[in-house]
């Protein structure tokens, strides 16, 4: 008779492999740069949603890993619909999106734009990255549409506005509206103009009569800059007229603000500085 040959019963032990879950989140594409009068325009197609912030990193050589997204690096952000002048369109109830340069249309209502005040006459490579404020999570993958594979040769020199629309009123005033754009970088040359990033300020010059040497009359307003200013303001002279806006929808009284402050966020969202600096921003943009 044929012994059987017990073994011990061994456990059995299932192992799952879980597919890793994804860290990605939201990025650019198409990103692209110009430098023109002291300042690198960059622009780029938005990623498609909303809630978003852009940041933007600067590095003497080619940006390729994340591990180069450093503090040092870093430039400032800009947040969503930068390539439109908000100001502009909430004033004129329709949709106005910026000019970067002169005798070119403005960028499409996709692109988004960070100005940078030239720091330095050297060659930089640039990268745009997406952080979602819903989790404030940023995607640092980098890739061939948010990293420049090519340097911008850049040079201190002093910005130029850029020249968006020309109007012509009944009266024969002719109007110029302008922006010019300021970031959180001080040059020797060029001040801050606030302390998170890139902006673009609006003002328009209107221009009255023909006679020689005309006075310049400037107009400091709360209103907006677009509007046209009455016969009554003067004659014979040049207008300009200044704007005081943040895109919270608050205004610095023409001086400035907290050096802490976010100027995309409302007064309830800022706390009550106790201390620090009161940084003098809009007086900065006026001098």
């Amino acid at each position: 008779m044929k012994k059987l040959l017990l073994l011990p019963l061994l456990p059995i032990i299932f192992i799952c492999l879980l597919q890793p879950t994804s860290t990605r989140g939201y990025s650019i594409t198409e990103i692209t740069a110009l430098y023109q009068s002291g300042q690198v325009f960059l622009t780029w197609k938005n990623a498609n949603v909303t809630n978003l912030q852009y940041n933007v990193y600067r590095s003497l050589t080619p940006i390729t890993l994340s591990t180069q997204l450093i503090p040092e690096n870093f430039m400032g952000y800009v947040r969503d619909n930068s390539g439109k002048n908000i100001r502009k369109s909430l004033l004129k109830n329709s949709s106005f999106y910026f000019v970067i340069t002169g005798n070119q249309p403005a960028l499409s209502s996709d692109r988004g734009l960070y100005v940078v005040t030239s720091t330095a006459s050297s060659s930089y490579y640039y990268a745009v990255t997406v952080t979602s404020l819903a989790d404030n999570i940023e995607d640092k993958i980098i890739t061939a549409g948010n990293s420049l594979i090519s340097p911008v040769t850049e040079a201190v020199s002093p910005p130029q506005a850029v020249l968006q629309t020309i109007t012509t009123q009944g009266n024969g005033d002719i109007s110029n509206e302008y922006v010019i754009w300021g970031n959180n970088q001080n040059t020797a040359n060029w001040r801050a103009f606030n302390n998170l990033g890139s902006y673009g300020y609006n003002f328009t010059l209107q221009k009255r009569g023909n006679s020689a040497n005309q006075p310049l009359c400037v107009q400091f307003i709360d209103q907006g800059p677009f509007k046209k200013v009455g016969s009554d303001f003067c004659v014979n002279c040049n207008i300009l007229s200044l704007d005081d806006w943040l895109p919270n929808g608050e205004n610095t009284y023409w001086i400035g603000y907290h050096e802490s402050y976010n100027m995309y966020s409302g007064n309830s969202g800022n706390p009550v500085m106790t201390t620090g600096t009161i940084k003098t921003y809009s007086q900065n943009r006026t001098q």
